[in-house]
């Protein structure tokens, strides 16, 4: 039965596709125009190329072969506004650590210590790009399957190890994503006290262990703080042209699940019940490329 539920879930989730040591960590507040006009890149002569690690919200592609929302994700447009190349390595129902829902193949190296892996095997004993940047965001996926707040603290310990397996291959400059806001998600209204605790723990414990490899490995560690953002652009949604943020444009978005599909979507916050509109994903990755430039 728990099984036949999980892979219920599963299809929900999938349904959506369409050195210095790091301060702790920062209420970066989105200072872009609200408009869907791309601006120019930002100079970032350092970094030569974006790598990414992670879930649903990273992943452009591999699953069903459409991404979890409808057009480029954050970390899309922040290699576009670095004017960089992206090599992605996120999985959607990717776990932080090397478990595997039921019906997801083991040998796809889909959870993120199971990416770094990948990405260590395709170096073929050569040394990772110490220019580049290593973009690391996960967990919603873990707390999909315990709605158990605790499990924050296996996320963070994860996260330590592909951040730390990472450095020993030559990577010095990461970014690494807090939670999302997953109380607010239309997923999770059934556990919103849950996932509340979820985030803040996660959030709570995260800039430390950041700071703690940042000072032991000479590493360069930025948080963007994906909560704050999502809660400032939340408060503003005049400024960014929201005029939904609960009810999600679609339930499904793929052939297999037919399903309506608003007809403004970048009028609304939430693609799906667990996914953010190409519009939220647009303006977090300039909110993330602003952070680097500064």
């Amino acid at each position: 039965m728990k099984k036949a539920l999980l892979f219920l879930l599963a299809g929900i989730l999938l349904a959506a596709c369409s050195g210095a040591a790091t301060s702790p960590t920062a209420v970066f507040t989105p200072t872009m125009a609200p408009t869907n006009t791309a601006p120019p890149p930002t100079p970032t002569p350092r970094i030569t190329h974006v790598y990414a690690f992670g879930d649903d919200h990273s992943d452009k592609g591999k699953c069903s072969e459409g991404r979890m929302s409808n057009g480029p994700l954050a970390v899309e447009v922040l290699a576009e506004r670095l004017n960089v190349d992206l090599t992605d390595y996120a999985w959607c129902l990717a776990f932080s650590g090397y478990e595997h829902l039921d019906y997801v193949d083991p040998l796809d190296d889909t959870t993120l210590l199971g990416q770094v892996d990948k990405f260590k095997s395709e170096l073929n004993g050569k040394k990772a790009d110490p220019e580049a940047l290593y973009f690391i965001e996960i967990g919603m996926v873990d707390f999909f399957e315990t709605r158990d707040s605790g499990t924050a603290e296996e996320v963070v310990a994860n996260i330590v190890t592909a951040v730390t397996r990472l450095a020993g291959l030559g990577a010095k400059h990461f970014m690494v994503g807090n939670s999302f806001n997953l109380s607010k998600f239309p997923g999770f209204q059934t556990g919103t006290n849950h996932a509340e605790m979820f985030q803040s723990k996660m959030n709570a414990a995260l800039p430390g262990e950041m700071d703690k490899l940042a000072q032991a490995m000479g590493l360069d560690i930025e948080i963007f703080d994906i909560t704050a953002t999502e809660e400032h652009i939340r408060s503003n949604p005049e400024q960014y042209g929201f005029t939904q943020l609960v009810t999600p444009c679609t339930r499904w978005g793929l052939e297999m699940y037919p399903s309506e599909i608003c007809a403004n979507p970048d009028e609304y916050y939430y693609w799906g019940y667990f996914y953010l509109t190409h519009r939220v994903h647009q303006i977090m990755g300039e909110a993330m490329a602003e952070q680097l430039s500064k």
